[in-house]
């Protein structure tokens, strides 16, 4: 969708966890998700598009740990209209209603809380700073790289009625491709615009500095229980790998996830058995081999961490892989060509 006569829509509902359908949850991007707990799962995704830019919306039951990369074109600005917790991205803890600015290309480390709707606007950063310039008379303070968030004085609720209106309204085919679509699409970047202009900026040195420095920590802590993802935890390991104290790292990944970095290990090295065995073909698959090439030398420990996660044995997953279909028969996607110019 290359030009500005072009609207799409699409909605599906996910109901059981395969990282690979969540993959481009934001346009033009790579997100990859682990489950952070058990516990039901419900995914909902939308997309809106409209010319060059587009929003994407997802509402999370489960907690996710997200990792990824924002296009290299555009810039994204992020925004959590409904959160019971503050959210952990890129260093900053983000509550209900705070807008989060992606410079292009931008990596992402995020960790959600149960049940939290976000959105995300993908936009040309010409574009977005000629309409604050329209709008406020000067363009966003916007950096040239990273991340930076905005505080909106009254959580954004503006904000968050648009999009709702937007969410219900251009669902319906014949809101789409009829000319009020052009002027809602516009009102969102509107909206978005209004709110990081009446954000208070006097902090945002300070923060963004602090925020770099955790995030830049985490980043290393991850890498390197990544590499060291097919052997046991090791807490000396990682304090070397981060030049950190233990006391330190377990403060930042309780501030981050909420769980201590050896719960982390734990639950990352699933997740990857779980993408193993989803990858494999079900007939040939030995689910200890699976547990095994992950570090998980105790098979009965190994099932019954897997099944407290996931639902389900490893050997279910195996057996029902076959690149299930995780979105239910509700799944809607509709793209129409407005070629009234």
């Amino acid at each position: 969708m290359q030009t500005n006569e072009q609207w799409g829509f699409l909605d599906r509902r996910i109901e059981t966890f395969d990282p690979e359908n969540l993959l481009e949850v934001i346009r033009d991007g790579r997100f990859d998700h682990r489950l952070l707990e058990g516990g039901s799962f419900e995914v909902r995704h939308r997309r809106i598009v409209f010319g060059n830019s587009s929003v994407d919306c997802g509402d999370y039951s489960p907690a996710f740990a997200v990792n990824g990369q924002f296009s290299s074109d555009q810039i994204c600005l992020g925004f959590t209209p409904q959160a019971e917790k503050p959210a952990w991205c890129n260093g900053f803890s983000v509550a209900k209603g705070e807008i989060l600015c992606f410079t292009e290309g931008a990596e992402l480390q995020f960790r959600n809380a149960p049940r939290t709707t976000w959105q995300a606007l993908l936009i040309d950063r010409h574009e977005l700073q000629a309409v604050a310039t329209i709008l406020t008379g000067r363009p966003l303070d916007l950096p040239e790289r990273g991340t930076t968030n905005f505080k909106a004085p009254d959580q954004a609720n503006s904000l968050t009625s648009i999009m709702q209106v937007a969410l219900s309204d251009l669902s319906d085919s014949g809101m789409l491709s009829g000319p009020a679509a052009a002027s809602l699409c516009e009102e969102i970047v509107n909206e978005f615009v209004r709110t990081a202009a009446s954000t208070d900026k006097s902090s945002h040195k300070s923060q963004r500095n602090f925020a770099g420095y955790r995030f830049a920590a985490m980043r290393r802590a991850e890498e390197f229980l990544r590499v060291h993802m097919d052997t046991p935890f090791s807490s000396r390991g990682l304090c070397s790998a981060t030049r950190m104290s233990e006391r330190s790292i377990e403060m930042l990944f309780k501030e981050a996830y909420g769980i201590s970095p050896r719960a982390w290990s734990q639950i990352a090295r699933l997740n990857a058995a779980r993408q193993d065995l989803l990858e494999s073909d079900g007939a040939d698959v030995r689910v200890s081999e699976v547990a095994v090439r992950w570090g998980f030398f105790h098979f009965g420990r190994f099932s019954a961490a897997y099944r407290q996660l996931f639902g389900e044995l490893p050997s279910i997953t195996a057996a029902t892989r076959g690149r299930r279909m995780t979105t239910n028969d509700n799944e809607r996607q509709r793209t129409t060509v407005n070629t009234n110019g």
